[in-house]
């Protein structure tokens, strides 16, 4: 975690361009309040995928795009081949998800080519600028899945350069999962939350709906 909020100082003038909710350089944006609206669906295939994350994760994208000041500072300042945006899942179904729901945003024609969807066990080695992370995992049952894995959420969270984005529901993590690696990152984000390096935010659906 520590390695994040060390990384790329120099950029941290046109990072201020970002939507306040991202202001932090490590956020996690918790889904738990939508109660089971938030929680995962099992796929035939035995797979698991989150839609209301995938759907959170998708506004995220659309606020970053319509940062322009931002956007263009960042799409200035990347290589030729690099990917400025990642998001990782933990599970393959949640990829393909987020891969059709992204398909079908007119507004993201234009930064398509400039975000990377893949899974954790596809990441080792690979870095982007900005990582949003999707847990994916939200039951009655706080079963983990793949992600009680410590080698996974390693990768998953040091893949960051300059901001990670946590999307997923805290409770699962909070109650019983304390000891598990994501409840560990969670607990270390809650004691150094600052809104300045560290922060906790409620999902953007979760507001909507209570308006």
């Amino acid at each position: 975690m520590q390695s994040v909020t060390h990384a790329h100082r120099k950029l941290t003038v046109w990072y201020d361009e970002l939507p306040k909710r991202l202001a932090s350089i490590v956020t996690w944006i918790d889904t738990s309040p939508a109660g089971n609206d938030s929680y995962e669906q099992r796929n035939p295939n035995h797979s698991v995928e989150n839609p209301y994350e995938a759907r959170e994760i998708i506004i995220l994208l659309k606020e970053i795009a319509g940062a322009e000041a931002f956007l263009n500072s960042l799409l200035n300042a990347i290589d030729d081949d690099e990917l400025p945006i990642g998001v990782i899942c933990m599970y393959a179904d949640q990829k393909r998800l987020l891969l059709r729901l992204l398909s079908e945003q007119d507004w993201a024609a234009s930064i398509r080519r400039f975000i990377k969807i893949d899974t954790v066990d596809s990441y080792q080695g690979k870095q982007n600028r900005i990582i949003i992370l999707s847990t994916t995992r939200h039951n009655n049952r706080y079963e983990q899945g793949y992600v009680w894995s410590p080698e996974r959420v390693n990768v998953s969270i040091s893949r960051a350069m300059d901001r990670l984005i946590i999307v997923g529901a805290a409770k699962m993590w909070r109650d019983r999962n304390q000891e598990a690696p994501l409840g560990r990152v969670l607990k270390y984000i809650e004691t150094n939350k600052d809104n300045r390096n560290f922060t906790i935010k409620e999902s953007v659906q979760q507001r909507r709906g209570n308006r």
